[in-house]
Order: structure tokens, then sequence, then C-alpha cells
């Protein structure tokens, strides 16, 4: 600084800083629900359109993979727009310590659990209600006893 309160020419600091996003919560850090539940219910937040899914352990969610899609694959193609950002299988939810978890699996355009970045291949623990954003998709996750 000079006498005068004003910066010397050159001595602007860099304020441009690289922000890497927020990660969700680890699982032992969320209430999670101590049930697993029979089904998973997905509602497009968009439309208010809503597919359920039996769950027995594990799921993918993504687009098609094949036709018809395995019984342990969510496939939302019809429900989405084209330009989502959704990966063929973009993330797993499965049980894991007895409580419902999800897991990006490494998708090109990362997902979001009620606005956090979810880590590529961490298990994060899944409740009722949690608002997920696979890609530029967004869902409500509902879970069925």
């Amino acid at each position: 600084m000079t006498g005068n309160g004003k910066k010397k020419p050159g001595s602007e600091q860099h304020t441009t800083r690289n922000i890497k996003p927020r990660a969700a919560m680890p699982m032992y850090e969320r209430s999670v629900s101590a049930e697993v539940p029979n089904s998973i219910l997905f509602e497009v937040l968009a439309t208010g359109k809503t597919v359920e899914h039996q769950f027995s352990g594990e799921l993918t969610l993504g687009r098609t993979i094949s036709d018809p899609a395995p019984p342990t694959h969510a496939d939302m193609t019809a429900l989405m727009p084209k330009n989502a950002g959704v990966s063929r299988i973009h993330v797993r939810i499965s049980v894991h310590e007895g409580l419902p978890c999800i897991e990006d699996l490494g998708s090109t355009n990362g997902t979001l659990l009620n606005g956090f970045k979810l880590e590529p291949f961490t298990k994060v623990g899944l409740k009722d209600g949690d608002l997920l954003e696979p890609g530029k998709f967004k869902l409500k996750v509902i879970f069925k006893f």
C-alpha cells in the first residue's frame, strides 16, 4: 500500500480460488432410515411423473442399457429430456451395513444429493424424501415399505 491508502501496482492478490463442490455427508453422519424399503418410487420434479421399482438390495439408475432393462436397473430414458446428462449406469442404490445408500458410479456429469455433490464410488446414506440429481435430471426419492 502507498501512503494514500491505495495499493501499489502489482501488489494485487489473486482472489480467484479453486473451490471444490461440497461433498455429500458420509452415510454415518446422516440421519438414515433404519428400514430398507421394498420398492423405491422416483418422482420427476419437472413433470410430476413417477416410476416405481422393486428393491431387493441393489438398483442401478440411468438410461437404457438393454431392451428390456434388467429388473435391477431403473431405466429413466422415457422420463427425461435427451440432454439430461444421465449416464447409462449413473448411480447405484444398495444396502450397506443394513442401511440404504447411494453412490455415483463414475458418471460423466456427476450426481447431487440434496444439493451436495457425490464423490464417485463413495457410498452415502439415502433416505425417504431425498432429492437426487443425476446429471441435470431432478428426482425425489420415495421409499415404499
